[in-house]
């Protein structure tokens, strides 16, 4: 894999990482709308197997529920493998990084990779410190690896630490000057997400300058 270096290149469990970008599985903002589990919603959604529509009127008997549905159409193939040949369909709307977070991002890099050969290793910290310090040194980078070096090679490489900062936002509250009041609609709820996920991620970035940097 290429080391190009970033610095010269361009609770609510509402999200979920795709690759590079997040992607929202479910609307529940804070603690003012409530659906049950995941999993029956899940279900309520997907339309689970054997699930029946609930009739007002005479009280029915079972034999007199609708037929389950058939096999979707949606392709020759079923609607199973419709959904396998359109991936990109399966999902409504997707999160990104905005500009002031990718430049954020860059910058962090490109200040903790000191020697700018386009990845961080703990040669970057020991580099910027004396010798007396070495200790530190080593401490600050044990903080980095153990948080964006995924392959635990001990080099941290420009995806990894943009998919590090991403996980940790995944565990951190949202922004709530972005949902002080509740969305008119989806639409909105996805725009405010998106900047919140941006600010979580630009507020670590500045925590993570404070710790880390020389």
């Amino acid at each position: 894999m290429s080391h190009s270096s970033l610095s010269q290149q361009p609770e609510a469990q509402l999200l979920l990482l795709v690759g590079s970008s997040v992607v929202v599985r479910s609307s529940v903002v804070g603690s003012s709308v409530g659906v049950g589990s995941s999993a029956a919603m899940d279900d309520i959604l997907r339309g689970a197997p054997g699930m029946v529509p609930v009739t007002r009127g005479p009280t029915s008997s079972m034999s007199d529920a609708p037929p389950a549905l058939g096999p979707p159409t949606l392709s020759r193939g079923g609607g199973s493998q419709y959904w396998v040949d359109h991936a990109d369909m399966a999902s409504v709307d997707s999160l990104f990084l905005e500009d002031s977070t990718k430049a954020q991002i860059e910058a962090l890099f490109g200040l903790l990779d000191s020697n700018k050969d386009g990845v961080i290793t703990l040669e970057d910290f020991v580099a910027v410190h004396p010798q007396s310090l070495e200790r530190q040194a080593e401490a600050k980078w044990e903080v980095l690896r153990s948080e964006f070096d995924f392959d635990g090679n001990s080099v941290v490489e420009a995806h990894e630490f943009i998919n590090g900062l991403k996980r940790m936002a995944l565990k951190l509250p949202l922004d709530a000057q972005c949902f002080a009041q509740v969305p008119s609609s989806h639409r909105e709820c996805l725009l405010r997400l998106n900047q919140s996920t941006n600010n979580v991620i630009q507020n670590l970035c500045r925590d993570l300058h404070a710790r880390l940097a020389v």
